[in-house]
């Protein structure tokens, strides 16, 4: 069984955990998130009108739990970067299998990632650009992210 720990549910983030919580090897879900779903967001979004000033992480927990009653999903409604709640953010990521970044701003993304290095997790970053142009995913797990050693393959 898989523990998951993803931030940000917003219109990029909510299909990837969607997809990923209908597989019955995720058994928990850490949901990171403080963003309040607005009438702009509608358009693009899984969520009903009818949930437009709650909060996109409660809002996915619930669209979880409607699909798998048995999943277990904590909601953090914060920033990632709050300084409060390092200790909690930094137990649940020591606790993860994989993470998912679907975070919309730069500083949360680098510190998604130096979280996800220092506890040697697996993850991914899937980003949707403006314009409604498309979107990338990336697979990023931590050993891939250091320089080679002596001895190593490429290693000078």
């Amino acid at each position: 069984m898989a523990h998951l720990f993803q931030v940000g549910a917003g219109s990029g983030g909510m299909p990837v955990l969607d997809m990923l919580c209908r597989d019955l090897r995720i058994d928990r879900v850490t949901l990171v998130g403080p963003d309040s779903f607005k009438p702009h967001n509608v358009e693009r979004h899984v969520f009903p009108p009818s949930g437009i000033g709650e909060l996109k992480a409660v809002l996915a927990e619930r669209w979880l739990k409607e699909r798998r009653p048995d999943l277990d999903v904590q909601v953090l409604p914060v920033d990632l970067l709050d300084p409060d709640w390092q200790g909690k953010i930094e137990a649940a990521v020591a606790a993860c299998d994989l993470g998912v970044c679907a975070a919309d701003n730069e500083p949360a993304k680098y510190h998604f990632d130096a979280l996800m290095r220092r506890f040697g997790k697996p993850w991914t970053l899937g980003e949707v650009l403006s314009g409604g142009i498309g979107g990338f995913a990336h697979r990023f797990h931590s050993h891939d992210c250091r320089p080679p050693r002596r001895g190593d393959a490429g290693a000078s």
